[in-house]
């Protein structure tokens, strides 16, 4: 269970999950910097990306922005994202710089991913990704948690 770690844009916090994410495609491996955004309703990787890779345009999408003005149309291409050592094949991402860090564009993991095989624990700052093929991976209902002390 990787731990979330210190957010570059908060130093010293250990802010959010963020892991290094692999893009794979066409026998290209590219390394990024992602956080896993549970606000994000898609995955996003950077352009830089999209073009090392040479991905092929699948088509566009409207993405809402998160300076107010209303929603821009994105490019979107299909490909494997591998998060913790776990492929997620033939996801639809968007090719945007709209999030980075000091002038470093990072992908954005959604929800398109966390629904199928990511569990976000914030009070804890861990969180745990699970193969979506793998049958023998049950969800723990709250339920049967045992309470935490906060």
């Amino acid at each position: 269970m990787p731990a979330y770690l210190n957010a570059p844009w908060r130093p010293g916090v250990a802010l959010a999950p963020i892991a290094r994410i692999h893009v794979k495609k066409n026998g290209g491996d590219e390394a990024v910097m992602a956080l896993l955004d549970s606000g994000a309703d898609y995955t996003q990787i950077p352009t830089a990306t999209v073009t090392n890779l040479g991905l092929k345009k699948k088509g566009d999408r409207l993405v809402d922005r998160k300076d107010g003005l209303p929603p821009t149309s994105v490019p979107t291409y299909v490909t494997d994202i591998i998060l913790e050592g776990v492929t997620f094949r033939d996801v639809l991402v968007s090719g945007t710089d709209d999030f980075g860090f000091d002038g470093t564009p990072w992908a954005l993991v959604g929800r398109d991913i966390l629904n199928e095989g990511v569990i976000l624990d914030g009070p804890r700052k861990w969180f745990t990704v699970t193969d979506p093929s793998s049958a023998s991976v049950a969800p723990v209902p709250p339920s049967a948690r045992p309470p935490q002390a906060y």
